[in-house]
């Protein structure tokens, strides 16, 4: 009936081709309607190699990423946080998020989702703490450091992306 495709073009950027569009009035035409009053759209998707994988130009560099730095913040302020961890010696909590700690280790999985969950003690549920009886809180600070951003708080830190 007709085609149009969207292509790259050789001046960066996405043109449409289209050797002819069906208008409102032919759509309703017999012709282009079946007997059952509808009519198909076919869509093909063809996925062709980046300029950069021809050894063109694309002219926009990706940045690297800053995820690390991103969730670092998150556990510095805190906001969001849903389950708190408090140090039995000395009382010192920590508020994080589960689904990171989920997200970056299978142990604080099983023990906020998995089999560990069972015992309210290990939930975090009803703004009761967790407690950690057995870390020194700077160690467990450390630990979370390191599941959030990927590094220990003695490596040194660039802090000149911004939010």
């Amino acid at each position: 009936m007709f085609a149009s495709s969207l292509n790259w073009s050789n001046r960066g950027s996405w043109e449409w081709t289209c050797a002819k569009f069906i208008t409102k009035g032919d759509r309703d035409r017999l012709e282009y309607v079946g007997d059952d009053h509808c009519f198909t759209v076919r869509c093909d998707v063809a996925i062709r190699p980046s300029a950069a994988a021809v050894g063109e130009s694309v002219g926009a560099a990706v940045p690297p990423s800053d995820l690390h730095r991103h969730l670092g913040t998150l556990l510095e302020e805190e906001e969001g946080a849903d389950v708190t961890f408090q140090m039995v010696a000395g009382g010192e909590t920590f508020a994080v998020h589960r689904c990171v700690l989920a997200a970056r280790s299978t142990v604080f999985r099983a023990q906020l989702f998995g089999h560990m969950k069972d015992s309210k003690q290990c939930r975090g549920d009803d703004d009761e703490p967790i407690p950690i009886d057995d870390m020194d809180a700077q160690v467990f600070g450390a630990l979370l450091t390191f599941i959030y951003s990927d590094s220990s708080p003695a490596e040194p830190h660039d802090n000149t992306t911004t939010k």
